[in-house]
């Protein structure tokens, strides 16, 4: 088995003097730094905040956000479109190819720029009726919104060209410049509101870094591509030659629509159903497993560029073993966090922010089902994407149908909890059920039995590493210090990462081969 393994990577190592898996994991090295960094000024910049700037504005901005994004649906997936379409000529070098594209692009994100600012300007004369429940200043919407425009504007008109380098498999430039700028940003405005503690402050320096980082990636990505030239009166001439661009963007829309609808949507929902308080104690929530599921995405995701180049190569059973490890690996982690945050994420709130912020154990349970399917559909979604499969817009809306009207009549019932079903509701039968299906039929051209075998045994291993895991919690105290936490989480984390890794490296075939992999890799 290792000989064969050996020879494997060699070949693979000596085909390209820059492999795959060397660009995943230095994507990957450089975006855990980051996101462990941003992931624990978050908890103490949400903690400053609330206490200087109150509970109502930081859900205000969360809101903003959220309406705001009702705008960016007019990017209709372009950037995935182009995303997927690079994959051939980068891998080929193909340079006047390349510029070709990115001229398409240029075009169509000015024209989507210029919608959003128009609707923007539409939207921000119905402010006060939105937000007609928000006890503070007007002049705060106000200020706010158009801030969180601007930002979005930069990158229709400005920022668009670094979607080259995520689709080169070089994701790990863009993430240092959004990195360290959101970084500073962040301590900056701590200070600010700990000194002065005036939310227009804080909404001023969210605009005045917007235009650095966006100098300083632009001249970045012209140092690596010096070649890199669009041309927007080409555009006609251009779109012809790439019909693929015009079918994807299409199929896209839909698609995402199903996406926002849940990420976007529920916090707006919320505050019309409950609070903008509410809408603040559910984004404590939603901080915490944001953040964990940026450091998942952190380690794989980093893998979606290096999945649409394998594709592109073509070879069916290579790509199928890489799917069965990734999604192996993907459950592996989904568990972990879910185990992690069930036990830990109410005491650490109590800590953080207090008790008055823990929310009702059903909550807890609703938001850690979605963090569950969330991180192990990232697998599927993945080869979906390098495939170009985005056809099945019917799932979309009909996914987008069920999380509305679900939303809408247990919302009305059940408040937050009738929400939060309504999302899981829609993800067990389109993600769940369909999108495994779809991917297996025209992507891996694989018979669906292959997939449930593979799901059903990864989680019974972490049903079984959950129970005992369960049974090992009740022996802590229930005492509240941060040393009593931290003994808390070393114990259990490492219980699940034995237990569950030992269960998955004997009776998982894609998870054994992943850490044989690695080990290879680390020999080198």
């Amino acid at each position: 088995m290792r000989e064969n393994y050996s020879f494997l990577f060699q070949k693979e190592l000596q085909m390209e003097k820059e492999s795959r898996t060397c660009k995943t994991i230095q994507n990957a090295r450089v975006n855990l730094l980051f996101v462990i960094l941003s992931f624990l000024i978050a908890f103490f910049s949400r903690k400053i905040f609330i206490d200087t700037l109150g509970v109502e504005f930081v859900g205000l901005t969360s809101t903003l956000q959220s309406v705001l994004g009702f705008l960016n649906l007019a990017e209709l997936g372009i950037g995935t479109a182009i995303s997927v379409t690079l994959f051939k000529p980068l891998k080929q070098d193909n340079r006047t190819e390349i510029n070709e594209i990115m001229t398409l692009m240029s075009y169509l994100y000015r024209k989507i720029g210029v919608f959003v600012l128009i609707s923007g300007l539409i939207l921000a004369i119905f402010i006060p009726f939105i937000f007609s429940k928000f006890e503070g200043s007007l002049g705060i919407v106000y200020l706010g919104f158009y801030v969180f425009l601007c930002s979005s504007l930069l990158t229709y008109f400005i920022n668009y060209r670094q979607i080259l380098l995520s689709a080169d498999q070089k994701n790990y430039v863009v993430t240092k410049y959004v990195q360290t700028s959101n970084i500073i940003k962040l301590l900056i405005q701590m200070w600010a509101a700990y000194q002065w503690e005036n939310a227009y402050i804080w909404i001023l320096i969210e605009l005045i870094f917007s235009i650095p980082y966006c100098l300083i990636l632009n001249y970045k990505i012209s140092k690596t591509y010096p070649w890199l030239k669009t041309n927007v009166c080409k555009y006609k001439e251009v779109v012809k030659k790439y019909p693929s661009v015009s079918i994807y963007v299409k199929q896209l829309f839909i698609q995402k629509i199903a996406t926002f609808s849940q990420s976007q949507v529920t916090p707006f929902l919320i505050y019309a159903f409950v609070s903008l308080t509410s809408v603040t104690y559910y984004t404590n929530y939603v901080t915490i497993t944001s953040k964990l599921s940026l450091i998942l995405n952190a380690i794989l995701g980093s893998t979606e560029a290096s999945i649409g180049n394998l594709i592109a190569e073509g070879d069916k059973i290579k790509i199928f073993n890489t799917y069965r490890q990734m999604l192996s690996i993907r459950f592996f982690f989904a568990g972990f966090f879910v185990f992690m945050l069930y036990f830990l994420i109410e005491p650490f709130i109590s800590l953080w922010l207090g008790s008055e912020y823990i929310m009702d154990h059903y909550i807890l349970i609703l938001i850690l089902a979605d963090v569950f399917i969330s991180h192990f559909r990232g697998a599927t979604d993945q080869f979906l994407y390098g495939f170009g499969l985005f056809k099945d817009i019917w799932a979309a809306i009909v996914q987008t149908i069920i999380f509305i009207v679900f939303a809408l009549v247990l919302g009305s019932y059940y408040k937050l909890i009738g929400i939060l079903l309504a999302v899981f509701i829609s993800k067990i039968i389109i993600v769940m059920l369909w999108k495994p299906y779809f991917l297996f039929k025209y992507g891996l051209n694989k018979a669906i039995k292959t997939y449930w075998k593979l799901f059903f045994i990864n989680v019974l291993i972490i049903g079984v590493t959950f129970y005992w895991g369960y049974i090992i919690n009740t022996i802590f105290s229930n005492n509240l210090s941060y040393i009593n936490w931290i003994t808390k989480a070393l114990i259990l984390g490492l219980y699940f990462i034995i237990s569950a890794g030992i269960l998955m490296y004997l009776f998982v075939p894609g998870f054994k081969d992943i850490i044989l992999r690695f080990k290879y890799f680390r020999k080198r």
